[in-house]
Formats: C-alpha cells, structure tokens, sequence
C-alpha cells in the first residue's frame, strides 16, 4: 500500500508522538528512520537524523485535517501582524484548495480569516483533494509524433506510449492518467504504427542487404 508523508522531524520520540496521536484518532501511521550514517567520530552518533511520519495514502486527508484541527486549537497564539493577515480573498481561497502545500497552521489561520471574511467554504478545510492536473490533449505532440513515423517510427513509438499509458501518483498515492482520454487513444495508435513503421523500415533493410548479395 501507498505511503503519504505527513511530517519529518529530528527527533524520534516527536515522531513516535504525533504518529501515536494519528492513530488514536484512527489514522495508521507509522515512523520511518531515514537518518544519515552514523558519525564514528562523534560518539557513533547518526549525522542528519530524520524521522518520517507516514500514513496509508488513502487516510492522507484525514491526516491533514487531524493536524489542522489541533492547530486550530493554538490560533489565539498567532500575532496580528502575521502574513497571512495580508492575503487577498483570493489567495486565501489558494491556500485552502492547495493545502497540501501549506503547514497545518497556516490552513488553519486560513479557514478562521475565510470565515471571519465570509468567504464561500464548506465546514471542512480539506476535501478529498487530488493533485489537480488536468488532462492534456496534447495535439501539438501528437500531429509531431504522426509526422515522426516517416522519418524516426522508434521516436513515434515512445511518444505514443507516454502519452498513452504515463501515470503519476498525487499526495494520496493513488496513481492517474496525465493526458487526456483522447490524447491516450491516439497514443495508442501512435505507439502501434511506429512500431509497425520500425518493423517495416527493418525488414526493408534486410531484403535490401539480401538483395544486394544475392
């Protein structure tokens, strides 16, 4: 299953603490040790201790929401005069709808100054939010690769492929699909003509070289 980093610290018993605390609240976490070598001339200590708090990618969001609720509860120690205060409605609402590249405190100070401004937001700071790319047609590419099968079918058959099958995965770790279902349908086709055009450019080589020795 999928992991989703929460938080690093540099210290373990932090770790242990907050990854304690998800999973009290039903989340299942866990710590990672991703410290450096050990330092053998300082007291076999580790150089760059890091500690990991990982959740299941699909209890991400719950995670995230955990963490702005305790936040929320440390508010009243935020100054007046801290930059978010200075944000127009607009980048308000960004930090919201991109919250997974925020700390749990700003989401936080970000839902309070939305509802303190009547901003249009639900009663959750975080929705079941995926990295939001949108699907791309890509015809440029593909009118490329099309004219490509002349002159280089390998080249047509890697586009194709690309843009048929290339996934990335979003802060969840669930995999999606970057290009658009139409961009993937001539991918496809693409991805199989160049391979056809390849083999046809091969063997004409090959009959060409038996023919001249014949």
């Amino acid at each position: 299953m999928n992991k989703a980093l929460i938080r690093i610290y540099q210290n373990r018993e932090q770790a242990t603490e907050l990854a304690k605390q998800l999973i009290d609240d039903g989340v299942n976490a866990y710590v990672a040790d991703n410290s450096g070598a050990v330092d053998l001339t300082f007291s076999n200590s580790k150089i760059n201790e890091e500690f990991q708090v990982l959740v299941d990618g699909h209890q991400y969001v719950d995670a995230m929401n955990f963490l702005v609720e305790r936040a929320e509860k440390e508010l009243h120690h935020i100054p007046e005069d801290h930059y978010l205060y200075s944000f127009t409605d607009e980048e308000i609402m960004d930090v919201l709808r991109d919250f997974d590249e925020w700390n749990e405190v700003d989401i936080a100070l970000s839902s309070k100054i939305a509802k303190d401004r009547n901003l249009p937001i639900t009663s959750m700071v975080i929705d079941d939010k995926k990295d939001s790319v949108e699907p791309n047609d890509q015809i440029g590419i593909i009118v490329i690769a099309y004219i490509l099968l002349l002159i280089a079918p390998i080249v047509s058959a890697i586009i194709g492929w690309i843009l048929a099958y290339y996934k990335k995965q979003d802060k969840q770790g669930s995999l999606y699909y970057v290009y658009s279902e139409r961009a993937q349908k001539q991918g496809k086709i693409v991805m199989w003509l160049g391979i056809i055009f390849l083999a046809l450019f091969v063997l004409a080589i090959v009959f060409r070289d038996v023919a001249y020795y014949m």
